[in-house]
């Protein structure tokens, strides 16, 4: 008799065989895996609906308008349709146009009403398809438009949009992971995450992960509130302004921070034609150029004897409208300890902006009335000298020395 060459009978009796018990293990291994991803992913899911995440832009906007709260998304950032909605909603006397350099506007500093649309301009194309939009649905009697100096740089290359103008939203199997990274990534801490499984939470609507874990998002005004990063419970992102210094340093041509750089006079022109067209509507526009941080601005100076912010003034002096030059914050009296980072004024700085603005306005009374008085003005910069928040305020908290410059935050 011959045996097979493939399959030998007496080899295949001595292997090795796979009894029941090894295999029982196995299976209950796995199936305990299984269960703990499940709780995983309906943990996630519990915390980013009790959170509110599921809500869209739109919906947050509207919510706002009724109930006050603040609105931060940790999966979804879109303040193109939510600023939008949030100005079509309230229809304000004052709207400010601009990146998340004009987001620091607060509502105490305004006698009218006032909408920041902050966050919804990122290039100069945008503000080209937001202001006509704005002035469809409404005209404000002032429109205060900040101006970054990048926008302008020729050699900047078409950027894809940074935030989807859309309103809806979905949940991807990456933003069902999402709550994991955040307590990985210091973010969030252990005992706020599971706060936010809690269905008992009284006061305003808190709409968003990051508004209900680290209150940070934007009031009903459209101003936002950086929460935690500003009382040290999570880090900051800029302390001692290191961060934007080193950004300066490596800049390429292309890049958002390159100031020594060609004007665009394309982007020039886009601007002067989008102001143009709220001015023919009869709203009063001023352009503002925002602050950067004592040492930022020491660092631009020292880059070229000429650089983007000469060019954007000498041209915003040609321009036939008002303008408020405060690139650099001596010009405000501002310190270190008033900024968010190294390109972010806190509420202070931006009040110290207002009360410049509203010194203007003294000769047209109808636009000065829109801003709190001097008096009043004076009274919340004293009271908060040295701060980039408000004391009192509900989602401010107590402010620490997070930007680790020695700054006396009592």
């Amino acid at each position: 008799m011959t045996t097979d060459p493939i399959f030998d009978p007496a080899s295949a009796a001595r292997a090795p065989q796979i009894g029941a018990w090894p295999l029982r293990r196995f299976l209950v291994g796995m199936a305990a895996v299984c269960a703990l991803v499940m709780v995983f992913v309906c943990l996630s899911f519990a915390v980013l609906y009790q959170t509110r995440e599921n809500i869209s832009p739109i919906e947050a906007a509207r919510l706002q308008n009724e109930q006050g709260g603040l609105y931060g998304s940790a999966l979804v950032y879109r303040p193109f349709p939510y600023k939008l909605e949030l100005y079509r909603l309230q229809k304000p006397d004052v709207a400010i146009v601009g990146s998340s350099r004009a987001m620091a506007f607060v509502g105490e500093g305004f006698a009218g009403s006032m909408t920041d649309l902050g966050g919804a301009v990122n290039e100069i194309v945008d503000a080209e398809a937001l202001v006509p939009q704005m002035l469809a649905v409404h005209r404000p009697k002032l429109m205060l438009i900040t101006l970054d100096f990048w926008w302008f740089n020729r050699n900047r290359a078409e950027e894809p949009a940074m935030a989807s103008r859309a309103p809806e939203i979905a949940f991807s199997l990456n933003d069902i992971l999402a709550p994991a990274r955040w307590l990985l990534a210091g973010d969030v801490k252990p005992a706020a995450l599971l706060w936010s499984l809690s269905t008992a939470k009284s006061g305003a609507p808190l709409i968003g992960a990051w508004a209900n874990l680290n209150h940070s998002g934007f009031d009903r005004h459209g101003t936002r509130f950086y929460g935690a990063a500003l009382t040290g419970e999570i880090p900051a992102e800029d302390p001692g302004f290191k961060r934007t210094l080193k950004r300066l340093e490596r800049a390429k041509p292309d890049s958002k921070l390159a100031v020594a750089q060609r004007f665009s006079e394309t982007a020039w022109q886009t601007l002067m034609k989008t102001a143009d067209a709220a001015r023919a509507q009869h709203v009063e526009v001023r352009f503002i150029v925002p602050p950067v941080a004592p040492p930022v601005m020491d660092a631009i100076r020292a880059t070229a004897p000429r650089t983007l912010l000469d060019d954007l003034h000498d041209h915003l002096q040609q321009s036939g409208y008002a303008y408020y030059d405060f690139s650099d914050p001596k010009l405000l009296d501002s310190s270190g300890c008033e900024f968010v980072d190294g390109f972010h004024g806190g509420f202070v700085t931006y009040l110290r902006i207002l009360q410049k603005v509203a010194a203007d306005l003294q000769a047209r009374p109808e636009l000065r009335a829109l801003i709190q008085p001097d008096a009043a003005l004076t009274e919340l910069i004293q009271k908060n000298s040295g701060k980039a928040t408000l004391r009192g305020q509900e989602w401010a908290g107590t402010e620490s020395d997070f930007l680790k410059l020695g700054c006396d935050k009592s």
